[in-house]
This record gives C-alpha cells, sequence and structure tokens, in this order.
C-alpha cells in the first residue's frame, strides 16, 4: 500500500503532504464510521458476488489462508490453518487448525466444519457464483478435530488461492444446519468482527469479535458501514467528520483534499480493472471485428485524464493485472487507432454502424461520465450510443439473464484472485456444464478454453510460459473492452491509522485503530 502516492507523476505533488500522519501505536477501543458507495444486501456469501457483499462477509467470516491483510505484498498468509503441506503430486493438502480457532459464539472451529464448508463450496447447486474455483477438488478427509486432508483429483497449482476466496469461507456445520435460511440474516463466523445491527439499505454495525484467533484484535470496538451511493455526499459526511473514512474518492475531486483539514488521500494498487461487458447474443456483437473496431475507436488517455484525473494505465489484458501477465513487449496496451478501427468496420456486417444500448449503475456519476466519453468517441465509427441508468440491483439481474447489449455492471470491479487460473476458469468457461457463459457475456472460444484447462493443472514453469500466450489470443478474440487498470483510493481521517486493502482491494480492519 502507498499513502499520498501514485504511479502517475502529474500527481505526486498533489499528494505530498496530505494527512502526514503521527502516532504512538495501536489504541484499543473507539468507532469507525466507513461511508461506502455500495450497499450491503445479503450476508450469505454464495448468494451475490460484488464488493457490497464481499466487504461486509471479510469482516464475519475467515478462510484457511488470505492474502496479506497489510496489502504490503500479494502473497497468501495463514488464517484459520497455522500449518498446511501439501504431496509431491499436489493431490494431497493437509492442514492443520489453530488451537484458538472460535467462532464468535466462541464455539471451536473444527475440521468437520471445514468438511462442511468445501463440500458446500464445491457444490454447483450452492456455489453458483464462482463454480470454477473448486475445480480439483475430490473430498475433505477428517484426522481430528484440529487435522484433515484435502483430496483432489486433478493437481491444481492455484489451490491454495481458490480456497482464499468468499465462497469457500469456513462456516459453523451445527448452526448452519439447524439455522437454515434464518442463519444468513445474523451468521456466525470466525473472523475479527460479528454484525451488531443492520438497517438494511442504510447501514451496518459490526462489533468486534471477542474469540478472533489474532490475540488483542481487532482493535476496534465497533465499525458500522454507512450506504451513501453519492459521491459529494460521502464527502461532505468526511469534511463534517460524520465519517472517518470514504470509499472512492472521486477521482476528479481529489485534488479538492488539498483544503480538508485533517483528511489524507490513500491509494493502493490492487487487481482492478474498469470494462465494458458485451452481450454476445446481440449482434453485431458477435462479430470479432465490430468487438476490436470498438476497442481501437476508444481513446483510453483521453477517457483516462477526462474522467480518472490522469490516474490508472492502460491494460494489455481483458481482466486486471496479475501474476504472469505479459509484458507490453509481449502483448502491447490497448491503441487508439480510428484508421484501423474504420477499416475493421468496413469488413463487419454494419459497416456503416449501428445503434447500441450502454447501461451503467445510476447513482455512480463516474460510470455516467464514462458512458458519455464512449457515446463522442465511438460516434466517430458510426456507433450510436443510447446511455441508460439503471439502479444497482436491476443492472446485475439484467447481466444474469442477458437483458443488456452493453454494460458496466459493477460500481467497482475487481477480481477475487491474483492468479489468472481461477479467473480464466470463470470467464473462459462457456463449455461446461455448469458454466456462466463467460460471466454471462455469451463469448465461447474452444481454443483458448482448451489452453486454460491444461494451464490450471500444469506447474509453474508452464503456467509462465502458457498464460501470455493465453493472453494474446484472449486480446485478439476482445470479448468485452477493458478500459482501464485502476488503484483503489479512499479518503481517510488523520484519527484513522492502518486502515489497509490486501491485494484484491478489501480492506481489512483487524489492525485499524482510531485516536
Amino acid at each position: 500500500m502507498t499513502i499520498m502516492r501514485f504511479t502517475i507523476t502529474a500527481l505526486l505533488g498533489l499528494f505530498i503532504g496530505l494527512g502526514n500522519v503521527i502516532a504512538d501505536g495501536p489504541k484499543r477501543g473507539g468507532t469507525l464510521v466507513f461511508a461506502r458507495n455500495m450497499e450491503t444486501n445479503t450476508l450469505n456469501p454464495m448468494e451475490l458476488a460484488d464488493n457490497g457483499q464481499i466487504y461486509a462477509h471479510e469482516l464475519i467470516f475467515d478462510t484457511l489462508v488470505f492474502s496479506d491483510p497489510t496489502g504490503a505484498t500479494a502473497n497468501l498468509v495463514p488464517g484459520l490453518a497455522e500449518e498446511y503441506s501439501v504431496s509431491d503430486d499436489l493431490l494431497k493438502w493437509t492442514f492443520r487448525l489453530r488451537d484458538n480457532a472460535r467462532f464468535s459464539d466462541g464455539s471451536p472451529v473444527t475440521s468437520a466444519d471445514v468438511q462442511f464448508s468445501f463440500d458446500r463450496f464445491s457444490d454447483p447447486e450452492i456455489n453458483t457464483i464462482l463454480p470454477g474455483f473448486y475445480r480439483g477438488y475430490s473430498k475433505t478427509e477428517i484426522i481430528d478435530d484440529r487435522n484433515f486432508i484435502v483430496h483432489l483429483d486433478e493437481p491444481i497449482a492455484a489451490f491454495l488461492t481458490n480456497i482464499s476466496v468468499f465462497t469457500a469461507y469456513i462456516v459453523p456445520k451445527a448452526l448452519v444446519e439447524s439455522g437454515g435460511d434464518a442463519f444468513w440474516e445474523a451468521p456466525v463466523g470466525s473472523g475479527p468482527f460479528k454484525v451488531k445491527e443492520w438497517i438494511k439499505g442504510t447501514s451496518i454495525t459490526f462489533e468486534r469479535n471477542p474469540h478472533y484467533w489474532e490475540d488483542g484484535k481487532p482493535y476496534l470496538d465497533e465499525l458500522r458501514y454507512d450506504f451513501i451511493k453519492d459521491d459529494n455526499a460521502r464527502i461532505l459526511k468526511l469534511r463534517a467528520g460524520e465519517a472517518d473514512a470514504i470509499e472512492s474518492f472521486p477521482w476528479l475531486q481529489i485534488k479538492m483534499a488539498e483544503t480538508m483539514e485533517g483528511v489524507r488521500i490513500q491509494s493502493a494498487e490492487i487487481v482492478r480493472q474498469e470494462p465494458l461487458w458485451l452481450n454476445h447474443k446481440v449482434a453485431p456483437l458477435n462479430e470479432v471485428a465490430v468487438r476490436q473496431a470498438l476497442s481501437f475507436a476508444t481513446d483510453r488517455e483521453t477517457l483516462r485524464t477526462a474522467v480518472f484525473g490522469g490516474v490508472g494505465s492502460i491494460p494489455n489484458h481483458m481482466i486486471p493485472k496479475m501474476q504472469f501477465n505479459a509484458s507490453t513487449d509481449v502483448v502491447p496496451s490497448f491503441e487508439f487507432n480510428l484508421d484501423k478501427a474504420r477499416a475493421l468496420m468496413a469488413k463487419s456486417s454494419v459497416p456503416d454502424g449501428f445503434d447500441i444500448e450502454v447501461q451503467f449503475p445510476a447513482g455512480s456519476s463516474v460510470h455516467k461520465q464514462i458512458a458519455t466519453v464512449m457515446q463522442s468517441q465511438w460516434a466517430e465509427i458510426g456507433v450510436n450510443v443510447n446511455i441508460v441508468g439503471v439502479d444497482e440491483t436491476t443492472i446485475q439481474d439484467n447481466l444474469f439473464s442477458y437483458n443488456y447489449e452493453i454494460s458496466m455492471p459493477f460500481v467497482k470491479w475487481t477480481s477475487d484472485s491474483t492468479a489468472p487460473d481461477t479467473l480464466g476458469l470463470l470467464l473462459v468457461d462457456s463449455f461446461t456444464e455448469n458454466s456462466i457463459e463467460g460471466l454471462f457475456s455469451a463469448w465461447a472460444n474452444r481454443e483458448l478454453w482448451d489452453m486454460v484447462n491444461t494451464a490450471v493443472v500444469s506447474d509453474d514453469a508452464t503456467r509462465q510460459k502458457m498464460w501470455p500466450e493465453i493472453q494474446a489470443g484472449w486480446v485478439a478474440d476482445m470479448p468485452w473492452i477493458n478500459l482501464l487498470w485502476l488503484p483503489g483510493v479512499e479518503g481517510i481521517s488523520d484519527r484513522v491509522h492502518d486502515l489497509h486493502r490486501d491485494a484484491l482491494g478489501v480492506f481489512h480492519f483487524e489492525n485499524t485503530w482510531v485516536d
């Protein structure tokens, strides 16, 4: 994590001197109010997969391993499991639970809970959100209450990464079975916090889990998420001291932070992108020439300046930048070239252009600006864009039901993994029984899918060679339009210390404390 520092040279001077925080050390107690632009709608991790849900679930539940909570590295660190080892053939993973691993009701986390949770994780009837992540899972063999072996039926190099995702949370078997659907209204987990009050549509308040396995943590007594979608309203809350931190500080208003006493801007490089999702069931988006033309007609540098204040970078991949990403010498960054765009359109079934609808999440000024820029830029190749704002829940429902043409279905698009294997299994699969068809884009590329299938069961040396090749083929087919890679940016009061994101962009509050 970097504080007051972006990779964009022009912005460096802006952040120097903002919010220099000097503190003696962690202090226990207090309440932190975090103004969020995405609402929590469910506490069941198997129901929705956007950050409005995940950022709440991460406080309540825990996994065997998880991404470095400080964000200093993209490494996995021990969670509920204090030790693990793997057989030479990568088919047997042996784990030992911490002796002080407890759920928030004080009951111990046992191997039976892990077995139950992993069986749910691998059940396609339950885990419909991330079906590819349980690839290779066969069974969990219980040795005793704290020791167990996970058996795979094929070697999965990214197995640890796969079980660090939110659908692999360890939940209490007895309570889930006895509670049914009611359990998820106020679930019991082993994370650093537990739910105190949930006012749906307004806020959710968490209190310290006294049985959390990491001694002395969390430091906060309470943490409250206030759901405030309007960017300006969140800034006003921060300025007035009614919020201690705000998510998604508006890009074009970062300079205003200079005038906000006691506030700093914090940024982190995370696995995040800003894509335009294309429905391949809608002609002419099923033509590769048209998709390539749309990309060539997209002036990403202008977009980066006009909407994001010069923050972010131009991608060379269809997914966020992560492990095994090819250099730009191997796969060039996306190019703006109207001549190439027009030539591709001339060879398509719509040489004179076409009409298309672009949906964006209503209430997000950034996404409305993106749509407006696309409307202007794509007009240069005869594409007439109709912009439609849709509420957050409906726009995701539209994605899942293919009720869209082009969409920006998520306010924030981050990866649940730092390994390309898991996104490859999720996004390139349109061929298996439990496929979600390229995340409801209906894109299908059999050659790439066969390559992904080979890569995910290969050793690291083979993966290092294969993933840039997969990347090049993925880019050539251009299934959607990846606009930019973006950091995470938030505004934070100087009374708040050690508020970190991990490499996936998830906020960790177990180390956070307030003056």
